[in-house]
């Protein structure tokens, strides 16, 4: 339901950022978080913080986006796997 919100892209300071903060504020309902930079591998596992039951929508990561020169990224794939094992369909995104 809030899969277009996933990842974000950002212009800032002469880079590329790609924000990750939608999933960080649900790693409690996340096992894994895959994506990959101009292709459909998936071959790269965003590390998402732990999950803390008692704030689970709190985001407590300092880092929560990849830093990348301007125009390098064309578009990110992202798959989700759930903590109940299920896979989301793979989100294709444009900057």
């Amino acid at each position: 339901m809030t899969q277009n919100n996933w990842v974000s892209f950002r212009d800032f300071n002469g880079k590329q950022l790609i924000y990750f903060t939608h999933l960080e504020s649900y790693t409690c309902g996340i096992k894994e978080v895959r994506y990959s930079i101009n292709s459909d591998d998936l071959g790269k596992v965003w590390e998402l913080q732990p999950c803390d039951i008692r704030n689970p929508m709190t985001i407590t990561k300092d880092i929560i986006y990849l830093t990348m020169p301007l125009d390098t990224a064309k578009s990110i794939a992202v798959q989700v796997t759930f903590a109940d094992g299920t896979k989301s369909e793979i989100l294709r995104k444009n900057p």
